[in-house]
């Protein structure tokens, strides 16, 4: 599947010290992050500035990241880490998978709701990711399961939700796809208890999945870069 947002492919990689946890919440802004990460990554021994200034640009570019200038000793001796900035980019998954930094994009009781994508009829469509079971987006006023699709994963959480309405996309917004002669954006909204992943149709409205059917929303959220 061609990735639609630029930037480069994400191996996660061996983080050290690292512990990341998103609670689901019961309304929209509570949902949004709002701290920036780096990740540390292992790198064996550095022993000084210079020496770190060798290693870690490859260290953090040969995981798909960029080194942010930073890095630290773990073990006397052994090992360090270098601290590493990274895009939010696609990443490949199936039957239900859940990639590492996936980005949450809402919840309904019992379970939280990640961004997908998949390829149907043409088109590149956002959706909802339920764990373990499918991506499902919303086309042709039906509810479509996917096997095959990609997650947006974001390790150093540079996106974030902006309230939009009436088919407005707001500035930075991220690309979530495409079908013939327009793109779409990635978007949510709350509906019958839960918060629901869906795509943007610019000039329209959010349109996402439940119950078996596509249904649309004139007031959502909208996925942007910060």
């Amino acid at each position: 599947m061609k990735s639609l947002f630029a930037s480069s492919r994400f191996s996660a990689p061996s983080f050290s010290s690292l512990s990341f946890s998103v609670a689901a919440a019961s309304v929209l802004t509570a949902l949004a992050p709002t701290i920036a990460l780096g990740l540390a990554i292992d790198a064996g021994p550095i022993w000084n500035n210079d020496h770190a200034q060798q290693v870690c640009p490859a260290v953090c570019s040969q995981n798909g990241g960029a080194w942010t200038g930073s890095w630290w000793t773990t073990i006397p001796n052994v090992n360090s880490v270098c601290q590493c900035d990274f895009q939010p980019t696609w990443k490949p998954a199936q039957f239900g998978e859940v990639p590492a930094y996936a980005v949450l994009g809402g919840q309904e009781p019992g379970r939280s709701l990640y961004v997908c994508r998949g390829e149907f009829n043409g088109g590149t469509h956002p959706g909802k990711l339920l764990p373990g079971l499918l991506c499902n987006i919303p086309y042709g006023e039906r509810e479509i399961e996917l096997t095959h699709y990609e997650v947006l994963v974001d390790p150093s959480v540079k996106t974030q939700w902006v309230r939009a309405r009436n088919g407005a996309v707001p500035p930075k917004a991220v690309l979530g796809g495409q079908e013939p002669e327009r793109n779409l954006f990635i978007c949510r909204t709350q509906y019958n208890g839960g918060t629901h992943p869906g795509k943007l149709l610019p000039n329209d409205a959010c349109n996402f999945s439940y119950g078996g059917r596509e249904l649309k929303a004139r007031i959502y959220d909208v996925l942007v870069t910060k």
